[in-house]
């Protein structure tokens, strides 16, 4: 087990989420720190994924997509058919 320093304001935030949290500071400071490791892996595409965003990006820029009450209008109709 190690120990790492905190100061005493980031602590007291610790122990206020734990205590929210229902759980000990420790597993709390515990599963925050894996999460942020977690979070912070890069995403890695194939170049076909790649391919597909940057054609998605292309397509966007050339005002080709479907508005948001255009889709809601589309699945409302299948909806209600």
């Amino acid at each position: 087990m190690h120990t790492i320093p905190l100061p005493d304001s980031l602590f007291a935030k610790a122990e206020q989420a734990a205590a929210a949290s229902g759980r000990s500071v420790e597993l709390y400071v515990q599963e925050a720190v894996a999460l942020q490791l977690e979070e912070d892996v890069p995403i890695r595409l194939t170049p076909e994924q790649v391919a597909k965003i940057t054609q998605a990006e292309a397509e966007i820029d050339a005002g080709e997509f479907f508005t948001s009450e255009e889709v809601r209008a589309y699945f409302g109709q299948k909806k209600s058919a």
